[in-house]
This record gives C-alpha cells, sequence and structure tokens, in this order.
C-alpha cells in the first residue's frame, strides 16, 4: 500500500520559517553610507618600500681579531719587521682596517722604501721570498746566495687600477696589492723586473721561475711585460676571487 504524505503541510512549514526569520533581523538594519559622486574608495595604505642602496663612503673592512692575531704571528716567525698602524680610511672605498708599514720582508732583509699593506699581503709576501724566491736565486746564482733587499714600486695608494680618471678600483686601495721593482742578493746581483719572456740566462730563467711560483700565493700576478702597464715591475695582489681563481700572466 503506498502512503502518500499530505500537501497541506509545507504552508505550514514555510510560514514558521518566515516567522522566526522575521524575529532575527532588526527593524532598522545600518546601511553604508553612500559615497559622494566622483571620489575614488581609499587605497590600502602600503609600507613604503626603500631599496638598499650600498654607502658611498663605507668604512674599510678588517679581519676579525683572531685572524689578525694568527696573521701577525705567521709573519713574525718569518722574521718580518712591521707596525701596526691606525685604520687608514680614505675617500670611496680606499681603505684598511687593520694596515702595517712593513720595513723588513724577512729577517735581514729590507723593504723598500716601507710599505703600507694588509696583513694577508704581507704574509703572502714573506712566504713567497722564503719559499721559493731565496731557493730559487740559490740554484740560479749559487748555493750561498741570499735576497738582501726587496725594493718596491707600489703597495697601498688610493686610486684605481692603472691610475685610470674611472673604472673599477685598484687592489692596491685595499692595501691588497705590491708591486716589486728589483730583488737584490748577497752576490752584489740585483735582478730588475723586466720582460724576459725570451731571456736564455739563468737571470731570466731565475725570473720567470719566480713569477710561476707567486701564482701560489698571490691570486694575482702580472709579470713584467705582461700588459703595456707592467713593464718595469711586478704586480702581486691577494684579491679574493670566486672559486679561489687566480689570474698569473
Amino acid at each position: 500500500m503506498k502512503l502518500v504524505r499530505p500537501l497541506s503541510v509545507l504552508p505550514i512549514l514555510v510560514a514558521a520559517s518566515l516567522v522566526t526569520m522575521s524575529f532575527d533581523m532588526p527593524e532598522n538594519p545600518p546601511v553604508p553610507e553612500p559615497r559622494p559622486e566622483g571620489e575614488a574608495p581609499a587605497a590600502e595604505a602600503q609600507p613604503e618600500k626603500t631599496a638598499e642602496q650600498a654607502p658611498a663612503d663605507p668604512a674599510p673592512s678588517k679581519e676579525g681579531t683572531g685572524d689578525f692575531a694568527r696573521c701577525t704571528a705567521a709573519l713574525t716567525a718569518l722574521g718580518a719587521q712591521y707596525a701596526v698602524l691606525d685604520p687608514i680610511d680614505d675617500p670611496g672605498q680606499c681603505g684598511i682596517g687593520r694596515p702595517l708599514e712593513v720595513t723588513e720582508v724577512l729577517e735581514g732583509v729590507p723593504l723598500k722604501p716601507a710599505g703600507t699593506m694588509r696583513c694577508k699581503t704581507a704574509l703572502a709576501l714573506a712566504s713567497w721570498l722564503s719559499g721559493y724566491v731565496e731557493p730559487t736565486a740559490a740554484l740560479a746564482f749559487g748555493a750561498d746566495t741570499k735576497l738582501t733587499e726587496v725594493r718596491q714600486a707600489s703597495t697601498y695608494v688610493c686610486r684605481n687600477r692603472n691610475s685610470r680618471a674611472d673604472g673599477k678600483i685598484s687592489e692596491h686601495a685595499k692595501g691588497n696589492a705590491v708591486d716589486i721593482r728589483s730583488l737584490s742578493f748577497s752576490n752584489g746581483k740585483t735582478v730588475d723586473m723586466v720582460p724576459r719572456t725570451k731571456d736564455g740566462t739563468f737571470t731570466g730563467a731565475f725570473q720567470r721561475t719566480a713569477s710561476a711560483s707567486a701564482c701560489l700565493f698571490f691570486s694575482t700576478v702580472l709579470s713584467p711585460g705582461s700588459d703595456a702597464t707592467h713593464q718595469d715591475h711586478m704586480h702581486l695582489d691577494v684579491i679574493e676571487r670566486s672559486r679561489g681563481y687566480r689570474y698569473c700572466r
């Protein structure tokens, strides 16, 4: 037997729902005030964005206290003589946070004139001279040959590369570089840094060997004759490059 629900119940349910809704709604619901004609909706306030810019004249960076102490200890152990100077803060990016004035690169081996540089540069120079330059000189010029003097053409100086009016700043301006003018030895011989790529003498062999070995200590080596601006000195610097890349010519 099929039952049929009476349809008369539906009107009652609908009416009850409407009555219930009428009790839930206020008689005078709040209405938003109309916006004046022509007025655009207010935009949400956004935080101001300021582009981060590097200072035009930053303070020179410096090694940590521990790194500096270890560097100077190693330099002293090699017999170098130096004085720790006050920080150098020249215009632009020029300066050295913890500069040294080096007067002797090894025990009894003066640097003339005295040169201002970072400890890292001085340690690389002393390590190269003691580990390779002096032993190579003994092979080329006699077993008793000792290094007696290093003449430099430039250490710290605030300038751009190759002293140009514009372009990148020189590593000399950060205390990272030293230019070698000549090396003198106990037998009275002085090796001036001039192009010797085709020099078949022991002097030529010595200079080319010294130049090649410098790349083990410095990240840039520009030998005499490597370009037009390096004809009478050897440029050495300790610039840090990606993945320890070295540029030696």
